[in-house]
């Protein structure tokens, strides 16, 4: 996520391991957040997040 400092960027990437893809997606819109999501796996990709909307980066 797009932060001023990096102690809520970690929260915020934990939070998105914890809350998993779905959920973090609807609380990104909620909080109206901004940043990139990068996944790993055989499906591997970059989605791009700006106020809490998603789009392939």
């Amino acid at each position: 996520m797009v932060c001023p400092t990096l102690t809520p960027a970690d929260i915020y990437a934990t939070a998105a391991v914890a809350m998993g893809w779905s959920r973090f997606l609807a609380f990104s819109r909620q909080h109206q957040l901004s940043g990139l999501l990068v996944t790993t796996g055989p499906h591997a990709q970059v989605v791009r997040i700006e106020g809490g909307v998603s789009h392939d980066a």
